[in-house]
C-alpha cells in the first residue's frame, strides 16, 4: 500500500476553503435493504478476490471475466512480464503474468495463466456518486491462511473527474498495506476502483476509478506501460514529517482544534451525525445500560450492565488502580469481583449500586456481511460497521520489543548501514547519524542487518544496550535506551488496544473505535446486542466477543461473584450510638474507674 502524501496538515486547509457537502439521512429500513444488497452479493465479491504473492511482498486484486484477467496496483505489479502466484480465497495458488499498467494513475492489469473458468465480477459502468454506500475487500496486513479477504464498509465521499492522478476516488472504507490492488464495490456487487494509498485518517483512503481501466483496456491486454513505476526509496516531502518535533505536531493538533470539530468531513461519513440519526432508535434502549469505567480518575473502557444490583461487565486487562464507574455523571466506586482473563472480561460490582438496566444479548454471532452499530456511553449512536470475518480464535502475539528508530541494510564490507536515522528517537538522541555503520550490538558483532534483527527480537522496550559504530576511519562507542517497537505501518491504524490478540472467539469488524471504547456492546439493525467490542486491533480490525460467548461467560462471572463473596469475611455491623436520654439508665452500678495516665 503506498503511503499518500495526505496528512493532518493538509485536511485542515481542505476542511476551511472547501463547504461542507452534507448526504441526507438514510432510514433505518435504507440500511437494512443496503445491508440485504451486501449478503446477496457477499459471496461472489469474496471469491473474486485474489492475493498476489511477490518475492518479498503481497498485494491484492480483482478478477473480472471468466478467462482470469486481474485488476490490481500497479505498484503492486510494477513490471509488465512479471509472473507471480495468486492466491484465490479457496485456497488454489495459480500463476498469474503482469500486463499494462499506467504508474501515475496506480493501474495495472494481470492474467492468470491457466485455462479455467475463473470466479469474477463486473466492471461498473456508472461513475459512483459522492454519499453511495460501497464495500472494499483485500487482505490488509498480508495474505493469511485461514482468513478469508476481509469485508469493510464505507461511503464516497470524494470523486475526481478523472482527468486527475491525484483525485481519483476517496472513502472511508478503511484499507491498509496488503489491500493495494484489492477491489472497491458499490452495493450492487459491480467494481468502481482499486485501492491505491492512504493517508493518516480513517478517512482517506484513495482508489483507482475503474473507468480509467475501461479506458485503457486494449493498451494494458497489450502490456502497455505509461508512466515511472512507483520508487519506495524516493525522496518525498511527506518524509520531512519525520524531522518534526512532537512538540511542533502537539501544537498543530490545537491549532487544528479550533477549526475542526469532528473528523467526519464532508458529511457524507458513514459516522457523521446525519448518516447516525438513522439508528438512534436502536440505541436508545440501552440508556442507563452503559457506564463510563474510570481507572486511577483515566477512562479506560466502557462498562455494560449485566444485572440490577450494579454489577458491570467491562474490559478487563485495562483495570489497573482505583476504578469508579460513572453513573449520571457521578464517580461511584467499583471493584473488581470476578474474572475472565482468557477472554479479557472483568465483573465490577458497584458499591452503593445504582439502578442500573440490564442487557440481553442475541442468540447467535452475526455473519459476514451483516452491518453494526456501536453506540456511546450515553446511548447514543457511535459508529457503524460490517462484520469482516466470522467467529474465529485469535493466538497471542510475540512480547513487546525494543527499536532503535532506524532504517538499514547491509553494508558493503560487512555490519550494518544507517539508511535513515528518525528525528527523536533512540539513534538519533544517541548521536548515530545517516551512513554509519553498526558492527556491534549490546556486544555481538554484526555481520549483516539480518544480524541486528535477531538481537533486536531479544530486546525490552526502556533496555539500556551499547552498540559500536564506524564512522569513517573511527570507532565509536554509543549507550542508547530501547523504545517500544511499533510497525511503521501502525501509524495508520491510530491508538490501539495494548491487548489486542490472545482471544478464544472473536468476531472481525472495521468500527474505527478507540481503546477507550471497548466494552461497549455492539447491535445488529434489529437492535440486538450481538457481541461486546474487547480490543480496537488496527486500522481495519476491532475484535467482538461473540452473543454466544457471553451467554455461557456472564452467568458464570455472576457466580463467581457470589462464591468469593460468601468466602470474603463479613464485618460486624458497627453499633450505633446510644442516646443521650437511654445512657443514664444503662449505666453500670459499680462503674468501672478511668485508666491513670502513664
Amino acid at each position: 500500500m503506498k503511503r499518500g502524501i495526505f496528512h493532518s496538515c493538509s485536511l485542515l486547509l481542505v476542511l476551511i476553503l472547501v463547504a461542507p457537502v452534507v448526504a441526507e439521512s438514510p432510514t433505518l429500513a435504507e440500511l437494512k435493504k443496503a445491508q440485504e444488497q451486501t449478503r446477496e452479493h457477499l459471496d461472489k465479491m469474496i471469491a473474486a478476490t485474489v492475493g498476489i504473492h511477490l518475492e518479498d511482498s503481497s498485494g491484492s486484486g480483482v478478477i473480472v471475466s471468466e478467462d482470469g484477467y486481474i485488476l490490481t496496483a500497479a505498484h503492486v505489479i510494477m513490471i509488465p512480464g512479471d509472473i507471480f502466484d495468486v492466491e484465490l480465497s479457496d485456497g488454489r495458488r495459480v500463476k498469474a503474468k503482469s500486463l499494462g499498467m499506467d504508474h501515475e494513475w496506480d493501474a495495472g492489469l494481470a492474467k492468470i495463466q491457466v485455462d479455467d473458468k475463473w470466479p469474477h465480477v463486473k466492471m461498473s459502468k456508472e461513475k459512483p456518486k459522492a454519499g453511495e454506500w460501497c464495500l472494499a475487500t483485500g487482505h490488509p496486513g498480508g495474505i493469511f491462511k485461514d482468513r478469508k479477504p476481509p469485508l469493510r464498509l464505507g461511503r464516497i465521499l470524494v470523486v475526481g473527474d478523472g482527468t486527475d492522478p491525484l483525485a481519483g476516488l476517496q472513502t472511508d472504507a478503511t484499507v491498509y498495506p496488503g489491500d493495494s490492488g484489492g477491489p472497491l464495490f458499490n452495493l450492487k456487487g459491480e467494481v468502481i476502483g482499486i485501492h491505491s494509498n492512504i493517508g493518516l485518517d480513517v478517512l482517506e483512503n484513495q482508489h483507482v476509478p475503474v473507468e480509467i481501466y475501461q479506458k485503457k483496456w486494449d493498451d494494458f491486454v497489450a502490456s502497455k506501460e505509461f508512466g515511472e513505476p512507483y520508487d519506495p526509496d524516493a525522496f518525498e516531502w511527506s518524509s520531512l514529517l519525520d524531522l518534526i518535533p512532537d512538540s511542533i505536531y502537539g501544537l498543530y493538533d490545537v491549532i487544528a482544534s479550533w477549526f475542526i470539530d469532528a473528523p467526519d468531513y464532508y458529511g457524507l461519513a458513514k459516522d457523521s451525525a446525519e448518516t447516525l440519526a438513522s439508528v438512534e432508535s436502536l440505541t436508545t434502549p440501552l440508556e442507563r445500560s452503559i457506564v463510563d469505567v474510570l481507572a486511577d480518575e483515566k477512562a479506560v473502557a466502557v462498562g455494560l450492565a449485566v444485572s440490577r444490583r450494579g454489577q458491570v461487565l467491562t474490559k478487563l486487562s485495562v483495570l489497573k488502580g482505583e476504578l469508579h464507574c460513572l453513573v449520571d455523571d457521578e464517580p461511584l466506586t467499583a471493584k473488581i469481583v470476578a474474572k475472565n482473563e482468557a477472554h479479557d472480561l472483568a465483573l465490577l460490582q458497584i458499591e452503593d449500586a445504582p439502578r442500573l438496566k440490564p442487557v440481553t444479548f442475541a442468540d447467535k454471532a452475526p455473519q459476514p456481511g451483516a452491518w453494526l452499530v456501536t453506540p456511546d456511553i450515553d446511548a447514543s449512536p457511535l459508529s457503524l460497521g460490517i462484520v469482516s470475518n466470522a467467529v474465529t480464535k485469535v493466538e497471542p502475539t510475540s512480547p513487546p520489543r525494543g527499536a532503535m528508530k532506524v532504517e538499514v541494510a547491509d553494508a558493503d564490507d560487512g555490519g550494518v548501514h544507517i539508511k535513515r536515522v528518525i528525528f527523536g528517537g533512540p539513534a538519533s538522541k544517541a548521536g548515530i547519524r545517516v551512513d554509519d555503520t553498526l558492527i556491534e550490538f549490546d556486544g555481538k558483532k554484526l555481520a549483516d542487518a539480518e544480524a541486528l534483527f535477531k538481537q533486536m527480537e531479544k530486546t525490552k522496550p526502556g533496555q539500556e544496550v551499547g552498540v559500536k559504530v564506524k564512522r569513517a576511519d573511527k570507532e565509536l562507542d554509543v549507550k542508547l535506551q530501547l523504545v517500544l517497537f511499533v510497525d511503521e505501518d501502525e501509524e495508520y491504524s491510530g491508538h490501539l488496544s495494548e491487548r489486542r490478540a490472545g482471544f478464544p472467539a472473536v468476531f472481525a469488524h472495521d468500527t474505527a473505535i478507540i481503546p477507550q471504547a471497548c466494552g461497549s456492546p455492539v447491535l445488529d439493525l434489529d437492535g440486538k446486542i450481538v457481541g461486546v467490542n474487547i480490543a480496537r486491533a488496527g486500522r481495519v480490525t476491532t475484535y467482538a466477543i461473540p452473543a454466544e460467548e457471553l451467554q455461557k461467560i456472564v452467568p458464570k462471572l455472576v457466580q463467581q461473584a457470589k462464591r468469593n463473596e460468601r468466602k470474603t469475611p463479613q464485618k460486624a455491623p458497627a453499633e450505633k450510638p446510644m442516646p443521650a436520654s437511654e445512657q443514664k439508665d444503662k449505666q453500670p452500678a459499680n462503674p468501672v474507674p478511668a485508666p491513670m495516665a502513664p
